[in-house]
């Protein structure tokens, strides 16, 4: 991947990190060319690689943000950081003094939001290149519907974030009732298709629904098993697109009635 990441390109990523006293961008060559290979790696690909090099214009800056901030994140304690007029800076001599723990922690926190938003975006663009949603990065960064902090109801806010940490658990435990309600080849058939940006307006209501369940199961709401029904529901009035579901073992146990007690029955008991 042929990407260069400027001085211009760093500060417009990481605004805090802009200040006419010092150059905090001079100090960050080594991070920055560890993220870059980070993202090429583990997220890009060769399919992505290909495309950043084609020159997308969106996919190009949101690289470029996603790189950078992901540096400034891993080299930020080690920085000797000061508050400057126009934000944060690094401590050039002896008459300034170090930016506090709390206000560092309190920037930290600030940018890995930024970067988890650039992230999701990312992946979005990343999910509409030819041949991505195939990948071995595809499947490793988007594992259940709800892969991106953008799915939380505030879209984009700092609370939004907050709140997303905290559903990680809960992420992973809606997958795996989803998993045992309708089989894995079925939700691995559903992903496929969320990870190649399927325009099927079923396959796109599904994992809407199982979204939003999984927001209910993170407020333990009191609707939650009539959502699971909803989903099911929906699931089995799309049988052409659901095929895999209804030839499972899944939809025979959904559908399983025991024996009933009847004179043509073999078994049949009488109960005087």
């Amino acid at each position: 991947m042929n990407i260069t990441i400027t001085k211009e390109d760093f500060e417009r990523a990481v605004s805090v990190a802009t200040s006419a006293q010092v150059e905090v961008f001079e100090k960050m060559d080594a991070a920055i060319k560890k993220s870059t290979s980070h993202c090429e790696g583990n997220i890009l690909g060769n399919m992505g690689a290909e495309a950043v090099d084609k020159g997308g214009a969106t996919l190009v800056s949101t690289v470029k943000t996603y790189i950078c901030l992901d540096a400034f994140i891993h080299s930020l304690k080690q920085l000797d950081l000061v508050l400057t007029p126009t934000g944060f800076g690094v401590v050039a001599n002896n008459t300034t003094s170090p930016a506090s723990k709390a206000r560092v922690d309190a920037l930290e926190d600030s940018l890995i939001f930024e970067r988890e938003t650039a992230y999701g975006t990312l992946l979005d663009i990343c999910r509409g290149i030819k041949g991505w949603g195939s990948t071995e990065q595809a499947k490793n960064n988007i594992r259940t519907p709800f892969y991106s902090v953008l799915f939380v109801n505030g879209y984009g806010t700092k609370e939004d974030f907050d709140q997303y940490r905290k559903m990680e658990q809960i992420i992973i435990e809606s997958d795996v009732v989803m998993r045992k309600m309708i089989g894995n080849e079925q939700m691995d058939d559903i992903m496929n298709a969320i990870r190649n940006k399927s325009s099927d307006v079923v396959y796109c209501d599904a994992a809407r629904m199982i979204r939003e369940y999984t927001m209910l199961m993170y407020w333990n709401s009191p609707v939650l098993e009539d959502k699971k029904r909803s989903v099911l529901s929906f699931i089995e009035s799309n049988p052409e697109t659901f095929k895999i579901y209804m030839k499972s073992n899944e939809y025979k146990a959904n559908h399983y009635e025991g024996f009933k007690n009847s004179k043509d029955k073999k078994g049949y008991f009488f109960v005087g």
